[in-house]
């Protein structure tokens, strides 16, 4: 089990871990690089085929290929000022204050290597293995934009995971 922590002025207080389902948590990120005291805006998920893959966003992103070794290498976007790391580019997902990830299933895709990310410009796929980013989908017209609270979700349904189901925030 993940957790995204927010201190109480929109920072970044740490990514967490748990093998025991809760009961006991370990700090695998305590740097702040990517709140941008944007603490409205969070997202994490962990790849269901492989628990060391690790997506974290807030104003911008993060991942780890190795999220259960004692000290997981971070690859960030930390707002222009990036540089490589972890035998990796810097990761890019699009556009900033991120609000939710969903690996795309492999029912869906067999072999993909796909994390869809929805932010404040909508939403992007991001492939963790050639780095490439893609937001096409937000030419098709698709409202699609500040996928937030309340009703904070980003998921494909059982039945069809074609179908994308997503929660909306409306200013009117």
């Amino acid at each position: 089990v993940y957790a995204l922590v927010e201190n109480g002025g929109g920072g970044l207080t740490g990514v967490f871990r748990s093998a025991d389902y809760g009961c006991h948590w370990s700090a695998i990120d305590s740097l702040d690089a990517i709140s941008w005291g944007q603490g409205h805006a969070h997202a994490i998920a962990v790849d269901p085929l492989d628990a060391d893959r690790l997506f974290v966003g807030m104003g911008g992103l993060q991942y780890t290929e190795n999220a259960t070794a004692p000290t997981p290498c971070w690859v960030r976007n930390t707002g222009g000022s990036c540089a490589p790391s972890c035998g990796a580019p810097c990761v890019d997902g699009g556009h900033a204050d991120f609000t939710d990830a969903l690996f795309v299933p492999q029912a869906l895709a067999p072999g993909n290597t796909t994390v869809l990310l929805a932010n404040d410009g909508g939403y992007y796929a991001h492939d963790w293995v050639t780095h490439a980013v893609d937001g096409s989908g937000n030419r098709m017209g698709l409202n699609a934009l500040q996928v937030m609270q309340p009703h904070q979700a980003l998921a494909a349904a059982h039945g069809d995971p074609n179908l994308l189901l997503a929660g909306l925030q409306d200013y009117g």
